[in-house]
């Protein structure tokens, strides 16, 4: 028999979305003695961790070798270059930008429940300005813990989900596998014109509103927040007619009468412009559509990027999404 709840289901759970609207990443310079970055989190299962995971968005000249692993914090919750887990520290040696796994030298046998980070750090031969790589360091979901770590002559820190990750030996990933901001400026006359993401439902439930996530909107801009079913029939939405109303950026939680969802059918939660004033839905765009679908984004394995223009048929992108998400009072 049904359950009452109320609670938000969906992308959106994981914190509130960057609020930019440039698709690339800032980052750290690793080009001195001193630089490093990190990204400390709660383990949230056992299992052995292979590879940890970032994102290289400078590369300059012929960087040396830099030390990579997964390590335990000290008293203070700084990162230390003490492996964790009986996992070894290991060395990298840089040939490009993009998003970047690194095989542990020895795995580390991960508990749950845990604090450690992923670090890199240089080896004995120091990088120059000439000779060295930028990591990616800006959050795509900002919430105090997971957090962020960059060290020049002391330890500095930026609460969230940056792109940073670790892989299972079963290819489980937790973090974030992301190579980009999903930032799309979207009005009545672009394409696409609708935005948002396509969902399949595990259970029956009844949903009564929406969160949603915008980047840096023109506060004149209006559009509807609108529940299709799988034949494009309108369930649901709810229509803002001037941003100013509902503050021109950030997360948003909008609503409507229920509307029953059935187990095992899909349904698309978009955003739908109504002028020719433009909004910006956040998202993320990842490497694979293995890292969407980790064990970090809430319901990352059902919910996709759709969009579409004119009303005409839909695109699904596997590898992307926009922070979204559902309100359900039951079960």
């Amino acid at each position: 028999m049904p359950v009452s709840i109320r609670t938000l289901w969906g992308p959106a759970g994981l914190g509130k979305a960057n609020e930019s609207s440039t698709a690339t990443f800032q980052d750290h310079d690793l080009d001195d003695a001193d630089d490093a970055a990190a990204w400390k989190f709660c383990i949230p299962m056992d299992g052995t961790i292979t590879k940890v995971g970032f994102y290289v968005t400078v590369f300059n000249g012929a960087p040396p070798d830099y030390y990579v692993g997964l390590v335990t914090l000290d008293a203070a919750g700084a990162p230390t270059q003490v492996a964790y887990g009986g996992s070894a520290i290991t060395t990298y040696s840089p040939t490009g930008v993009g998003w970047v796994w690194v095989t542990l030298a020895t795995p580390a046998t991960a508990v749950a429940g845990e604090l450690c980070a992923v670090h890199i750090w240089p080896t004995g031969v120091a990088p120059d300005a000439a000779n060295s790589i930028d990591v990616a360091y800006e959050y795509l979901t900002q919430i105090e813990f997971p957090t962020m770590c960059s060290y020049t002559v002391a330890w500095a820190y930026s609460d969230g989900y940056g792109p940073w990750a670790v892989q299972y030996d079963d290819g489980t990933i937790v973090g974030m596998e992301a190579i980009a901001k999903s930032v799309d400026s979207i009005d009545t006359g672009t394409t696409p014109d609708e935005e948002g993401c396509l969902l399949e439902m595990p259970f029956d439930a009844t949903c009564f509103g929406a969160r949603i996530n915008m980047s840096l909107p023109i506060s004149s801009a209006s559009y509807d927040v609108v529940l299709y079913d799988s034949l494009d029939n309108v369930l649901a939405s709810v229509s803002v007619d001037d941003e100013d109303k509902t503050n021109a950026q950030g997360a948003k939680d909008l609503y409507w009468d229920d509307v029953s969802l059935d187990e095992g059918s899909t349904y698309r939660l978009v955003l739908k412009p109504t002028s020719l004033s433009n909004i910006i839905p956040a998202g993320a765009v990842f490497d694979t559509a293995a890292g969407r679908a980790g064990k970090t984004i809430p319901e990352g394995d059902r919910w996709q990027k759709t969009e579409r223009t004119d009303a005409g048929a839909w695109t699904n992108t596997d590898d992307e999404l926009i922070w979204m998400g559902l309100w359900l009072n039951s079960i």
